[in-house]
């Protein structure tokens, strides 16, 4: 009787309609998309582009619903090479730079090559967390880095930039002032704890961002960590996020990017109401009626 109750539940039947919507609105919505040759293909900025054994890159529901294409910057080779051999059936571009500064840095490829960096570890807190203490570097090579501005000049709309550069994230945002001032999305690792030394924190980022017309939507990931002490279980310390931020609409001139911004916050984020909000402001702006979407 009373899972009947939970079941039968008006609360039930909401959260069910929550979850069908949004794959009936990005079809919709990427279809709206792909019809203005202005916004069409849309482009995802990926730096460090390397996939991960257990996820899938966070904008594969945007490239599902829509035409785009993806400029990944993937330092290690054989990983660049792994991810065009399983990915031949998207519009991909990897390319070797490391972006940062513009600066010569000592690149460290560690054990586990998602977390190699710029930076070396800080063995302070990597050793005292039970999830990180294991973290070595076993190679390093001197590079120089290239900006983000330098690297992508062509590109004249950045829809989705993701950052997952292991405490490097505040230079490379820092030096793209020209890239942000084009970007709709940004979709960034963040941390609150210096895994690295010498590396900028979320309370770094999160001013930066917005300094350059960007809101704070949410976290869209959290990772947290058992002290080495333990028990493994009990997941005390927060270490890393990942952080997403929407330009802000007053800033931008071009609705249809407003559009695009709807598009992302349902298809990859399932923001419904966001996206009905940015909706609203793309047919106050365009004389369409596309919020009667939300409706249906």
């Amino acid at each position: 009787s009373v899972l009947g109750g939970f079941l039968l539940s008006n609360e039930r039947r909401e959260k069910q309609a929550l979850r069908e919507q949004p794959r009936e609105l990005s079809q919709k919505l990427g279809q709206a998309i792909d019809g203005i040759a202005s916004t069409s293909p849309l482009t995802v900025v990926d730096v460090g582009a390397q996939s991960l054994e257990d996820e899938d890159h966070v904008y594969a529901p945007m490239l599902a619903h829509t035409k785009g294409r993806v400029i990944g910057f993937e330092p290690l080779e054989h990983r660049r090479r792994e991810r065009e051999a399983n990915e031949r059936n998207i519009d991909l571009s990897l390319r070797p730079t490391l972006i940062g500064d513009g600066r010569s840095y000592t690149f460290h490829i560690n054990n586990i090559d998602a977390t190699s960096s710029l930076l070396p570890f800080n063995r302070d807190i990597v050793d005292d967390l039970n999830d990180h203490r294991t973290l070595e570097t076993v190679a390093t090579e001197t590079v120089v880095t290239t900006t983000l501005d330098e690297a992508i000049s062509d590109v004249s709309r950045v829809d989705f930039l993701k950052l997952d550069i292991q405490g490097f994230a505040y230079p490379a945002l820092a030096n793209a002032a020209s890239v942000l001032s084009r970007t709709l999305v940004v979709h960034c690792e963040v941390e609150f704890l210096p895994f690295y030394l010498g590396q900028a924190l979320f309370s770094d980022v999160d001013p930066l961002l917005r300094a350059n017309g960007f809101r704070f939507v949410d976290f869209s990931r959290l990772s947290r960590s058992a002290f080495r002490s333990g028990p493994p279980a009990s997941r005390d310390q927060l270490g890393w996020a990942e952080a997403v931020y929407f330009k802000e609409a007053d800033t931008i001139t071009n609705p249809s990017w407003i559009l695009i911004q709807a598009f992302i916050a349902v298809t990859i984020y399932g923001k419904l109401s966001l996206a009905r909000h940015l909706i609203g402001e793309y047919d106050r702006r365009s004389g369409t009626s596309y919020e009667s979407l939300f409706d249906d």
